[in-house]
């Protein structure tokens, strides 16, 4: 019997039977005619898979027939509202009807029946002119004070100067840090070390190093580029950590920015 409804002589039973009949009516006859459970939405997925057109729509009181409310259950809430403002008719509402209820779902429900507001809260919970606040006349002490931070304390992740880390870029590459001065100033160690070996580092530079180790850190390995021969280097990669090749190719893009710079004033 199973297979019944995969037949062609069921389905034409069906398109000549489906007019007038809604998808509720069609799960039963499904039902009967297979032996196997159907439910409207079963059923409508059987009619739309094989391109059943819909016999009946549901009308509105049929569709909303089994959500609504006992008219005598509506009529005693009716009655219990004048007088009771939204929260209390929510814990009403919580006992009557089984389910929970807050302010807003009790408001929601009010208005879904046409029920009007029972009593609203004064100022509608806001403060009203003339009403005194609950704190009239108690002293009450600042408890912020119990988590405010005191003078001199310091943070559970506190670093002292001098402390290093690694610094990570988006692409995994890092670089070591130092701390060097309070409250979170950092500088990079290969930066530091130029500085302290060579001087102040110009605007517009960088420090490279020239094995492309970032652990390796030594002012021989070390070099101080413009980022502009350090952009020409990018567009001419050397894919090399040997430090001479690096250094050279330093060089080229030097020779290469020069000659660029002199071609674009010969054209002027």
């Amino acid at each position: 019997m199973a297979r019944i409804k995969y037949s062609p002589s069921l389905v034409a039973n069906i398109v000549n039977w489906l007019p007038g009949h809604t998808d509720k009516e069609l799960a039963k006859h499904l039902s009967e005619l297979t032996g196997e459970p159907f439910d409207a939405q079963r059923a409508k997925n059987w009619r739309v898979i094989r391109k059943i057109p819909q016999g009946r729509r549901l009308t509105n009181e049929e569709r909303y027939s089994s959500q609504r409310m006992d008219p005598e259950l509506l009529n005693e809430i009716k009655r219990f509202t004048p007088g009771h403002n939204d929260h209390e008719l929510a814990a009403y509402l919580t006992e009557k009807l089984g389910r929970p209820f807050d302010r807003r779902a009790a408001k929601g429900f009010r208005i879904n029946h046409d029920i009007p507001l029972g009593a609203a809260i004064p100022g509608g919970g806001r403060f009203v002119k003339g009403q005194e606040s609950w704190a009239k006349g108690k002293k009450l002490g600042r408890r912020s004070i119990e988590t405010e931070f005191k003078k001199g304390h310091k943070p559970h992740n506190y670093k002292p100067i001098g402390s290093r880390t690694k610094a990570y870029s988006r692409d995994g590459h890092y670089y070591w840090k130092t701390k060097i001065a309070d409250p979170d100033q950092w500088e990079f160690d290969h930066r530091l070390i130029w500085e302290r070996e060579r001087g102040p580092i110009p605007d517009d530079h960088v420090v490279i190093f020239l094995d492309r180790d970032p652990e390796h850190l030594n002012i021989d390995n070390l070099a101080c580029i413009s980022k502009t021969i350090l952009q020409a280097m990018n567009k001419h990669p050397v894919n090399t950590n040997d430090p001479e090749i690096v250094s050279t190719a330093i060089e080229i893009a030097k020779l290469r920015s020069a000659v660029s710079k002199k071609r674009k004033e010969m054209k002027k």
